[in-house]
């Protein structure tokens, strides 16, 4: 079978195929070609595989293009791609062979797509010229709708197909561009009530294009009572314009007379954004009124300034109003402060008028700038009279009797105020001296008389004698002894601390000493001397001696007669010592492991604080100073050396370290500790001990950490149904002393019904042996056979060097008979 073939070169268009599938494919492959001509020969081999296929019947024989510069390529393009109703544009078409040269003579056929779109002109056919460009005019109708159509040019193949090529032209106005950015600009950004602000919203499209003919919405979505978009409607909260060629839209708002901000929003879907402006409220008017225009010196008077916007409003908070005097004499009096801000359109201020000038002032307050509004009071001012006279304070008011070595003097101040309270200068004043023998004021005598100084103070000196006590100064008016007052109770003291008033404390008494270095306590020592004074001894020197450890070695009492040093647990420890009476096995207040028998005292440690003072005495006949009239008794007031009680006996025992007395006690013997001199010393050292605990963690053994019934068994035990059995639970360190504080215990049973009695977490504090705790044991059993409780302690010791948790148990069997 001979075959013969041609390519027919033809364009795609969407116009419905002339000829068989075949020509179809035949128009597709012929795009492909003219994309990549390059290739043309191997698609030329494809189209004749793709002829073959379609069998005999469909193939044209007849050389439509007249050889191989025929028709290949023809390209439609518009001379506008958008024209008006009635508007027109130019259709051209170039028509090329496959090697892209121009065919003239070629008829192009145009179309529309849409009928009643519009015509061509001057005929719907051309014929191209030798540029291979065939032209015509389309000329769209005056009442078609605004649309996009298809402009085909159409060559026909002299064997038959056509290329094709279509163009789209939009008839009508074309549609906005589509907002995708939106700005917001408001001149200016504060206004005054009443005023008006330009807003202006600009949109545009994603390529920053103006988004013209669309509609822009301005909406207040705060402060929408503030201020509208129409002078006369106050509630025209929103606005709709068509944005211009530039996208732009402008409006006025307008303000109303309350001060705020407002926020506006600009829409255009789905372009948004918002500003906001403030609205502020002018000072317009001050009216300033005095609470009291008529003063006496020194005396005050609030001013209050109201201060209006132009629509007779308060202004708004914030508003800053000046105060001064504008007209009499600038030191008439002063202001609590020279400015002051408004709340609600209302300042306030004190005047207070000076306590020596007399006269008629005006005082101005003022607000705003440019301009600046005023308003202005007359206030009088007159002389005060005498009022009254007050007690101010006496420095020191603790003083030494004379000969003690402390400060024997103290000045003693009053104030004169006038009826307004206000200071009064060139008062004169009688004072009048109550107290011990001995005392005085000024250069001598019991009374005295001084006038006020320009802050109306005025002042006497207290002098002591030799006897010590409380004493009082009256003052009274020269002019008007009606006026009077008293300097209440100051104290002429012994000066130096007593035996009878010396007292120690401890921050903390249990410290895990034991275990851990540099735990720290603070002992403190508390004095007075025999009046029950304090401050008189500031400055006292205190020193401090300790069993275990290492403490400050001195300290100075402050004004309150306190002195204290701080104590941390290292080497030494306290002393192994020997069992005291009440420390017995039976008491379980010792046990021995090979050759040491332990103790609680084992574990106590005895801090001395001594300072020079005076013993206790009698003072039978109440003259402040010890005398042979009054009262020593040496069994009970006299003081030996002090010691350190290692062994807590209360008693010095050889080996024990003392501390000779200064040489100027008498009765003194080197390196020999003395009990006491039996004479009262009026300078001697004074001594008091406390004791410390030094413990360790919990330690458990049949004697110390332990769980026992209360008669004391360790032993099996069976508890009958309903049946109770009471436990004690012991929590010692290894001398048996109880352990730090914070420290906790949790009594627990596997089986049985268990309640606890004693104090978890453990306190603080020195005592004579173990914590206990007593567990009650209830049998509950209903299971029909018998049950066995383990009954064990949790105890969780929380030290500054890590925390140790200990369980034991009962070491008996227990059973819950069913």
């Amino acid at each position: 079978m001979i075959i013969s073939f041609k390519l027919i070169p033809v364009r795609p268009m969407p116009l419905p195929p002339r000829h068989s599938p075949c020509n179809v494919h035949h128009r597709y492959w012929e795009v492909f070609m003219r994309k990549f001509r390059t290739f043309l020969l191997l698609v030329s081999l494809a189209s004749v595989f793709l002829a073959a296929s379609c069998g005999p019947g469909n193939i044209d024989s007849t050389d439509l293009s007249g050889g191989g510069g025929g028709p290949s390529i023809i390209t439609l393009t518009l001379g506008a791609a958008a024209i008006g109703n009635s508007g027109s544009t130019t259709a051209s078409a170039t028509v090329t062979d496959s090697s892209s040269s121009p065919l003239p003579n070629i008829t192009v056929d145009f179309a529309v797509g849409t009928a009643g779109a519009g015509g061509f002109s001057p005929a719907a056919s051309a014929v191209t010229d030798a540029a291979g460009v065939a032209t015509v005019t389309f000329t769209a109708f005056p009442a078609g709708d605004d649309s996009v159509v298809n402009i085909t040019a159409t060559v026909t193949l002299s064997g038959g197909g056509t290329i094709v090529d279509i163009a789209s032209l939009t008839i009508g106005a074309p549609p906005p561009p589509v907002p995708a950015n939106m700005s917001l600009v408001i001149s200016p950004l504060t206004i005054n009530i009443t005023g008006t602000a330009t807003v202006t919203a600009t949109a545009t499209d994603a390529g920053g294009n103006p988004a013209y003919n669309t509609n822009i919405t301005l909406t207040i979505i705060a402060g929408a009572l503030l201020g509208s978009f129409d002078n006369l409607d106050p509630l025209a909260d929103t606005v709709t314009v068509l944005s211009d060629a530039n996208g732009q839209i402008i409006a006025t708002f307008y303000a109303e007379s309350t001060s705020g901000t407002v926020t506006i929003q600009a829409d255009a879907a789905p372009a948004s954004t918002t500003a906001s402006l403030s609205i502020t409220s002018n000072p317009f008017a001050v009216a300033l009124v005095a609470t009291d225009d008529t003063l006496t010196t020194a005396q005050s008077t609030a001013l209050t300034a109201t201060v209006q916007n132009v629509a007779g409003n308060p202004v708004q908070d914030g508003t800053i109003v000046s105060f001064a005097i504008t007209a009499g004499d600038p030191a008439a009096g002063t202001f609590s402060s020279a400015t002051a801000t408004t709340v609600v359109g209302v300042a306030q201020v004190t005047f207070t008028a000076s306590a020596s000038v007399t006269g008629a002032v005006v005082v101005t307050a003022s607000a705003g700038t440019a301009p600046v509004v005023s308003g202005t009071e007359l206030i009088t001012i007159t002389q005060a009279g005498a009022g009254s006279i007050e007690f101010v304070s006496a420095s020191p008011n603790v003083i030494g009797i004379q000969g003690s070595g402390t400060q024997d003097n103290s000045t003693v101040t009053f104030i004169v105020k006038d009826v307004n309270n206000n200071p009064m200068s060139g008062e004169p004043v009688d004072f009048t001296l109550y107290g011990p023998v001995g005392a005085y004021l000024g250069s001598g005598g019991t009374t005295d008389n001084q006038s006020t100084a320009a802050d109306g103070t005025v002042t006497t000196i207290l002098h002591s004698g030799m006897v010590a006590g409380p004493a009082r100064i009256v003052a009274s008016l020269t002019n008007d002894p009606a006026i009077i007052t008293s300097s209440g109770n100051i104290s002429i003291g012994g000066g130096v601390p007593s035996a009878s008033h010396f007292d120690l404390a401890a921050s903390r008494f249990n410290l895990e000493g034991l275990a851990c270095l540099n735990v720290s306590t603070s002992i403190s020592s508390y004095m007075s001397d025999r009046f029950k004074n304090y401050n008189i001894l500031t400055g006292t020197s205190v020193s401090f001696t300790t069993e275990g450890g290492a403490i400050d070695a001195s300290a100075v009492t402050g004004s309150t007669g306190i002195a204290s040093a701080t104590l941390r647990t290292q080497a030494p420890y306290p002393e192994d010592v020997n069992p005291a009476a009440w420390e017995t096995v039976a008491a379980g207040l010792q046990y021995t492991v090979g050759t040491r028998t332990y103790n609680p005292r084992d574990g106590w440690v005895t801090v001395l604080v001594t300072t020079t003072g005076e013993e206790t005495f009698i003072d039978e006949n109440a003259d402040g100073v010890y005398t042979a009239a009054d009262t020593f008794t040496p069994a009970v007031h006299d003081l030996g050396e002090p010691f350190i009680d290692s062994d807590d006996s209360g008693t010095r025992v050889a080996g024990e370290l003392f501390f000779d007395w200064p040489s100027y006690v008498p009765g003194g013997v080197a390196g020999t500790h003395q009990t006491g001199n039996t004479v009262w010393d009026d300078q001697i050292p004074i001594h008091e001990s406390i004791t410390l605990l030094f413990t360790g963690p919990p330690h458990v053994s049949s004697n110390t950490s332990r769980i026992r019934t209360t008669a004391g068994g360790s032993g099996n035990i069976n508890i009958p149904v309903g049946g109770t059995e009471t436990f004690d639970v012991y929590v010692s360190d290894i001398n048996l002393n109880s352990l730090i504080g914070g420290t906790t215990v949790a009594v627990s049973t596997t089986n049985g019904t268990l309640a606890v009695f004693g104090g978890s977490p453990l306190p603080d504090g020195v005592f004579t042996g173990p914590a206990v705790f007593f567990a009650t044991l209830t049998n509950g059993n209903t299971s029909g056979s018998a049950q066995i409780a383990t009954l064990s302690a949790k105890v969780t010791w929380p030290s500054a060097c890590g925390t140790v948790i200990v369980e034991y148990v009962y070491p008996g069997i227990i059973t819950l008979d069913p």
